[in-house]
């Protein structure tokens, strides 16, 4: 299951619900899968970090009773920089999991 909703956070204020909402989003795909499934999620919100959609997943995986493992972490493409003075320029963020 590949997950790539449109940007949820516009703003700072936004961002609460935002991770509401992949939360939903999250949850909805752990439940199609079965075992042993790979579960892609990505996001373009500058404003959510991937700390923050690591911990989704994590919650995501108690309240489902599933094994989530992150296999890998993925990012933009090396020409594609993030900006030292603006740290949401890191908005393209992407987890491959494998979901027991």
């Amino acid at each position: 299951v590949m997950l790539d909703p449109p940007k949820f956070a516009r703003s700072r204020s936004a961002v609460g619900e935002a991770l509401k909402g992949y939360r939903r989003l999250y949850t909805m795909g752990v439940r199609l899968l079965e075992r042993g499934g790979i579960l892609v999620v990505s996001c373009c919100s500058g404003l959510i970090v991937l700390n923050d959609l690591i911990e989704l997943i994590a919650q995501v995986a108690a309240q489902e009773k599933r094994d989530i493992q992150i296999l890998e972490q993925r990012g933009a493409a090396p020409d594609h920089p993030t900006s030292a003075a603006c740290l949401e320029t890191t908005y393209l963020k992407c987890l491959i999991c494998r979901v027991k």
